[in-house]
């Protein structure tokens, strides 16, 4: 007989679940992996926000930070005027929870133009965001005393645009709608035709922003849906009319850019033209001078859509999301200097979203993430946070790990018939937990295993499924196990017997 064990759960998503990389798994959802490494810890249940007049299916917040109002740095967002989707409205609240309430209320709405949704950017502690009106773009600033600035204004036929983005180094507000750039120090605004003459090609748009030194780095993807993707890098000087470098990022759709440890990663899905792609895939692609290399690559279903230019960065991490999907997506590095893709947070406490993930926002750790039901309706959601904000931390919601296909078993086993003897799974019990584990063998259904509940905290337990005349475990070639936590247990180690059957090498 052979026992093996996996107690290290740091390496995401594999991209070939016959890997044999023992870390990492087929599905991690609504588990933190990052901060230890050898345990699994479930996140909290969300929770929905809502506003103080109308219904947060009218207003569609999509952007929370925070702003000085007056002598008060206090959360702020944007979103739709109440009642009305003519005009772009400010939101404030005083703290998280906002005294154990959670609505959000009004404090300015702008003259004209439509919310731009995913726009919300501080600059200068004040909260800018963008309107659409007759394929005029307008910044508009939120004041203290509840009065709205107009800053100034892009007229383009384009219909895609990213949220505006601070460089570090001279502190300055771009933005880039379609081909068209934006700058703003605080007095004066530059635009493309006016103060800017960087020109980029007319037939690409832009869907990410991001800097890469001293360089502004403008990702775009083709309008013809094929051919290869590109990142410029402008040195930021308004007289220059080309930009200084131009990397080839490969062919797909850049959807998202980002500086990591101060390298350039894309996020890129096939262009699917007529359609032109049978095999559906999310890569992720570097660059930190010498060529552009694909660091991930995983299938998805052609639903999931990534949802272009919605980002967060924290902490040296990507955050990002997709359409008709259950969690976020975390990309960054773990703490063996790897960098690696998972599942983060549930978007609705498990529930699958429908087509339209519009809003992603992070300040410290807590997260709100904007979207359509299935049913079309908005909601935003709340990672909730500690217990003296006046919030208990709840996990209702079922986090799941499912392993790949024969975990860090020996490789001369792994296509040899085997008996499974016995699995067992050790946790950290909590108050009102459960732990459940399945199994499959050789792609069959996935069958229940263990079932506990857990009535108090306890640092290590052990729950074990053996062979026995009343569980005749099944014999085959691939073991697969999954995991499911909720009450906040959290899995420390799968182990599992095997041994093997009438194999002559």
């Amino acid at each position: 007989m052979t026992t093996v064990f996996q107690n290290k759960f740091d390496g995401g998503h594999a991209e070939d679940i016959r890997t044999h990389n023992t870390d990492e798994c087929e599905k991690s959802l609504n588990f933190d992996i990052f901060t230890n490494p050898h345990k699994l810890i479930p996140y909290a249940d969300s929770i929905a926000e809502t506003v103080s007049s109308g219904s947060m299916d009218e207003i569609e917040l999509s952007d929370v930070d925070i702003s000085l109002i007056g002598s008060n740095y206090i959360l702020t967002a944007s979103g739709y005027e109440t009642g009305a989707s003519t005009k772009i409205g400010f939101y404030t609240k005083s703290d998280i929870t906002n005294g154990g309430v959670l609505n959000w209320s009004t404090q300015a709405v702008s003259a004209s133009g439509a919310y731009v949704k995913n726009s919300g950017v501080i600059f200068q502690t004040k909260f800018y965001a963008l309107a659409l009106s007759g394929g005029v773009y307008t910044l508009f600033r939120y004041n203290s005393g509840g009065s709205v600035t107009s800053i100034g204004t892009v007229t383009t036929s384009s219909s895609f645009y990213v949220k505006p983005f601070v460089h570090p180094s001279d502190k300055k507000l771009y933005g880039v709608i379609g081909q068209s750039i934006f700058q703003y120090d605080g007095s004066t605004f530059n635009k493309t035709g006016a103060g800017i003459s960087l020109v980029l090609p007319s037939d690409y748009e832009c869907t990410g922003l991001t800097n890469y030194g001293d360089y502004l780095a403008i990702g775009m993807r083709s309008l013809r849906g094929n051919g290869n993707s590109y990142v410029y890098l402008w040195d930021r000087q308004l007289t220059l009319v080309d930009a200084n470098t131009c990397i080839d990022f490969g062919e797909g759709n850049l959807l998202i850019l980002e500086n990591l440890n101060e390298s350039l990663f894309a996020v890129i899905q096939p262009q699917n033209t007529l359609p032109t792609t049978f095999t559906y895939k999310l890569k992720i692609r570097s660059y930190s001078g010498g060529s552009v290399e694909t660091i991930k690559s995983i299938i998805l279903p052609s639903s999931n859509g990534v949802s272009a230019g919605l980002k967060v960065k924290n902490e040296e991490k990507l955050y990002f999301g997709l359409n008709n999907d259950d969690s976020l997506y975390v990309f960054g590095k773990n703490k063996t200097n790897r960098y690696v893709l998972a599942k983060h947070r549930y978007f609705f406490n498990g529930t699958t979203i429908g087509s339209a993930f519009q809003g992603l926002s992070m300040i410290g750790d807590i997260i709100w993430s904007g979207f359509t039901t299935v049913g079309g309706v908005y909601t935003l959601m709340r990672s909730k946070t500690l217990s003296h904000l006046g919030e208990t931390a709840t996990y209702a919601s079922v986090s799941t790990y499912k392993t790949t296909i024969n975990p860090a078993m020996p490789l001369a086993d792994r296509y040899k018939n085997k008996q499974l003897e016995a699995v067992q799974v050790a946790f950290t019990g909590k108050n009102g937990g459960t732990i459940g584990l399945k199994y499959s063998v050789d792609g069959s259904t996935m069958t229940s295993l263990v079932s506990e509940s857990t009535t108090a905290i306890e640092d290590t337990v052990s729950a074990t499924a053996e062979y026995t005349d009343n569980l005749a475990l099944l014999a085959g070639k691939e073991f697969q196990f999954q995991i499911e936590s909720t009450g906040g247990v959290e899995i420390k180690e799968i182990r599992y017997r095997y041994s093997v059957i009438n194999e002559v090498v």
